[in-house]
């Protein structure tokens, strides 16, 4: 009878604070959390719930303090800075048609670079704006600050820059992304500028602003042909393998089989013809184009030269697969870029049957002081066909698929147990000795 009784309350205690407390009134979750906290004054209770940004609940404190107290000079002065917050909360709450003609010189040049049918969606209200951008597209601004930030931190500002309009193409109002924007280009134009020589003759003081002018060009044009090449990569347009140091290719002149072979690109980025023993540069190049600058470094020996080229082995680029998987090692790539699901095929897919943590593998994008570090749901990729996070792989980067936090218990303590193990060997092996002895006399 006590443990029903027992049983019961927990039940009517758990639904009250499951149902009841959470759909109540502010006023009255105040009361709630005072009533669960009778230690706290209300300045504190307001001050805390001001510091967790809860500003509403907070201003419903102070003006209960207020009314019974008029002349308290610490809840005027908190009520004054909660009333600034939601003021400013409500400016970020208009329109962003609105908050971009209001900031309409912070968007100089920007226009021409937002598509239609994204402004469309977005210049649709804020029911749009919340619904169509921020949660269709929250993945993909998180992956573009994770990488323009710290491109900006490696000095690579051109890629940063790149990163951050592609977040205003989703989100022209984000100041953030703005700012960074604006900034990356800045420090993009001075690092141009810092490679050129200074002199301060005449007539460079009197082309110095066309020179920027052409720089700036630069900068932007630079900007834009690297979102174009991310959204090919994205789109798999762009993965045709590029030659570098260690690879070998067939190169076959029709018609000129002394001038045919098998070669290998040097350190230097070039292939050295036989016969003729000139050096063409291959670094950086397809099979089709070294084929055509070969083509030209043969005109002055063959009519028509007709060539082929076929790569024979993959060497210039690797990626890196550790940790719970197959067969962890590292592997050539025979594209440029790779998604996450064909490395990890290649790798013969990561262990479950001994404490894989598929859920928690991590692309590491290795730089000597910033490297980046992106956290990917492999699971949902190999197993329900999500493709968010079947991110891109590039030269170098390494994947990494972790334990299970009861697979690396499991092994810390079977580790441990070793040595232990080792000391207790020998009285097993008496122990079975005296046992076989005993089975033997029973025997007779």
């Amino acid at each position: 009878m006590l443990k029903d009784k027992v049983f019961l309350s927990f039940v009517v205690s758990f639904l009250f604070l499951s149902f009841i407390a959470p759909n109540t009134s502010f006023a009255t979750k105040v009361n709630w959390q005072k009533s669960q906290a009778p230690k706290l004054d209300d300045l504190s209770l307001a001050s805390i719930l001001y510091d967790q940004r809860e500003y509403e609940q907070s201003k419903v404190v102070l003006e209960s303090i207020l009314s019974n107290d008029p002349n308290n000079k610490k809840a005027k002065m908190l009520l004054g800075k909660v009333d600034k917050k939601l003021s400013s909360r409500r400016i970020d709450k208009k329109t962003p048609d609105k908050i971009t003609k209001k900031t309409k010189t912070e968007y100089v040049n920007l226009n021409t670079s937002i598509k239609p049918k994204e402004t469309e969606l977005i210049l649709g209200g804020n029911t749009a704006y919340k619904k169509g951008v921020l949660e269709l597209n929250r993945s993909k601004v998180e992956d573009y600050y994770l990488f323009g930030e710290t491109y900006y931190k490696q000095g690579e500002y051109e890629k940063a820059a790149a990163k951050f309009r592609r977040i205003l193409n989703l989100d022209p109002t984000d100041k953030r992304a703005m700012n960074y924007y604006l900034q990356a280009k800045a420090l993009a134009l001075e690092k141009i500028k810092a490679q050129q020589p200074a002199e301060e003759t005449a007539e460079t003081i009197e082309s110095s602003k066309a020179k920027e002018l052409l720089d700036k060009e630069q900068v932007e044009a630079n900007i834009e042909n690297i979102i174009k090449t991310e959204e090919l990569v994205e789109k798999g347009l762009y993965d045709e393998y590029k030659l570098g140091p260690s690879d070998e290719v067939q190169v076959t002149v029709v018609g000129q089989g002394n001038m045919s072979g098998i070669l290998s690109v040097e350190q230097d980025g070039t292939i050295r013809m036989p016969v003729i023993n000139e050096k063409v540069k291959a670094d950086g190049l397809t099979a089709t184009q070294l084929a055509e600058e070969l083509e030209k470094a043969l005109e002055k020996y063959v009519k028509k030269p007709n060539v082929v080229v076929r790569i024979t082995k993959y060497e210039s680029k690797k990626f890196y697969v550790i940790g719970q998987v197959g067969r962890p090692n590292s592997y050539p790539m025979r594209k440029n870029y790779l998604r996450l699901i064909d490395c990890l095929y290649e790798a013969s897919l990561p262990l479950f049957n001994k404490g894989a943590a598929p859920r928690r593998v991590k692309v590491i994008k290795p730089h000597p002081v910033y490297p980046i570090v992106k956290k990917v749901n492999a699971l949902d990729v190999l197993m329900e066909g999500k493709y968010k996070d079947n991110v891109i792989i590039e030269p170098g980067d390494t994947i990494y698929v972790p334990w299970t936090v009861v697979a690396k218990t499991s092994s810390t303590v079977s580790d441990a147990a070793q040595p232990v193990d080792a000391l207790l060997r020998p009285v097993y092996y008496i122990r079975t000795i005296k046992d076989w002895n005993n089975n033997d006399n029973n025997r007779y």
